[in-house]
């Protein structure tokens, strides 16, 4: 019996552990710009489910949006107010003041306003009310000549239907100018100490009737009873 001597025997191989198909390999090691020998990690049940709790973990955790909506309007207000104070600081030399309403509230909620005019408008006496009272003291000089020529004991006599209807007459401007005056609603510190300075002096010589004092009473309030 003979035997055929071609070399030494060599041993069976087994199939490569990667992939059968050599250029779908090598385009996946390029997406993740991975070393070509990749080996797939063991996944116990252990690492799943720590896995599946920390995922968990990372989902409850407030982002930014759910902390601003988690925030409470009133402190958002605040917050909002003391940055805007701070970027005035730095608005056209720092001049400005800002009256924010509601949005709600009219179609101009926002309105800018310069310090300056604003101090000298609290400190000067409103001119509606100075016109006014000038209007009051003119109607009470107007009413006081005519008291003059409706006295019997000075004229000696009885007044005269006419002398009597231009009395009427003036008694009625001076009570509505007076009227006028009580019912002005002043809206700063030196309009309100010039109102009751005129009513002071009034009051020296005369008292307020009830309609004179309910008028006196709703301009207080703002003007609304």
């Amino acid at each position: 019996m003979t035997h055929n001597v071609n070399g030494p025997a060599s041993a069976p191989t087994l199939p490569s552990l990667g992939s059968n198909i050599p250029q779908k390999e090598t385009n996946m090691n390029g997406k993740v710009h991975s070393t070509d020998e990749w080996t797939a990690p063991v996944v116990t049940r252990r690492k799943a489910i720590i896995a599946i709790a920390a995922a968990g973990a990372i989902a409850a955790l407030p982002t930014a949006s759910t902390a601003e909506e988690s925030e409470d309007a009133w402190d958002k207000a605040c917050r909002l107010a003391d940055e805007l104070s701070g970027v005035l600081n730095e608005t056209r030399g720092g001049g400005w003041f800002v009256t924010v309403y509601p949005g709600n509230h009219s179609d101009r909620p926002i309105c800018f306003r310069r310090i300056s005019s604003h101090l000298r408008r609290q400190n000067e006496i409103d001119p509606r009310l100075k016109a006014l009272i000038d209007a009051h003291e003119m109607a009470f000089r107007t009413f006081s000549d005519e008291c003059i020529f409706t006295d019997q004991i000075s004229l000696g006599r009885k007044a005269t239907k006419t002398e009597l209807r231009r009395y009427c007459r003036a008694a009625k401007r001076e009570a509505a100018a007076f009227d006028a005056v009580l019912a002005f609603v002043p809206r700063n510190d030196a309009t309100r100490i010039r109102k009751a300075q005129f009513l002071l002096d009034f009051n020296s010589h005369s008292q307020l009737n009830d309609n004179q004092v309910e008028l006196l009473l709703i301009s207080m309030c703002g003007g609304f009873a």
